[in-house]
């Protein structure tokens, strides 16, 4: 059996063709996504959207309807976000961050860059803003929530009915609850500080409570599907962005 250490050979004709054609799509990889960052920006994607399925647009139509705004669910924001220049000139440190230790992310910014303290401050607001706790209580209006975070990611939620927003630490304390349920959170931490954060959690919990945890889950076997994909591309920015951060398998 051949081994992958082996010294690779050269192949000619058509796989030859296909291993170059590889190639040259990885190396242009951010092309797409910067692509679909400018149509998210143009709304070119709601206006598709809200065409239907069987609607037959021409280039015109869509910039006539440009700019347009929705209140439905988007990934506008978070590809917005990936392709920010600060996350971006995160990766070009991604080599050294790997030889010799600490986080691309503070290697290019050097922990002192006020566009990156506000661009961490909208991350964080964005995504801890209460709209996940809003939309259990609002299927369950039997249900109170308490959207815990930081004080300024709170100074940027909402009102919601059936939800109150505190703010604190959750490496100090969290508040007391029948269930706890977190979003996202942990894939951000080292294993030692999940550690920490589930302790804080289990305190305040009764004893039938429960503990929730809503994350990517790596297979140990990786697979040539979307969702696998995408899991593993997602662990390698949390390796790029955040000190221990990464995606976990079951196990």
């Amino acid at each position: 059996m051949a081994s992958s250490l082996e010294p690779h050979r050269e192949v000619s004709g058509e796989m030859d063709n296909e291993t170059h054609a590889f190639v040259a799509q990885l190396a242009m990889g951010s092309f797409l996504s910067m692509a679909l960052k400018t149509a998210c920006e143009l709304g070119i994607l709601e206006i598709i959207a809200k065409g239907g399925p069987d609607a037959k647009l021409y280039a015109t139509d869509i910039a006539a309807k440009m700019p347009t705004k929705t209140n439905a669910g988007s990934f506008a924001p978070i590809l917005a976000l990936n392709q920010d220049k600060n996350f971006l000139d995160s990766w070009s440190h991604l080599k050294d961050a790997v030889l010799e230790g600490g986080t691309a992310f503070n290697r290019a910014h050097d922990g002192t860059s006020r566009n990156c303290c506000i661009l961490i401050r909208d991350l964080t607001a964005s995504s801890s803003v209460g709209i996940t706790l809003h939309h259990i209580t609002s299927k369950y209006p039997n249900i109170k929530g308490i959207n815990f975070d930081l004080p300024h990611v709170i100074q940027c939620a909402p009102t919601y009915p059936g939800v109150e927003h505190v703010a604190g630490d959750m490496f100090e304390s969290v508040p007391e609850g029948d269930a706890i349920f977190m979003k996202g959170i942990l894939h951000n931490w080292s294993d030692e500080q999940c550690v920490r954060l589930l302790k804080n959690c289990y305190k305040v919990i009764p004893e039938n409570g429960k503990v929730i945890v809503a994350e990517f889950v790596a297979p140990l076997m990786p697979e040539s599907i979307p969702s696998v994909k995408g899991t593993f591309l997602l662990d390698v920015q949390m390796m790029t962005q955040f000190p221990g951060g990464k995606e976990r398998t079951k196990e």
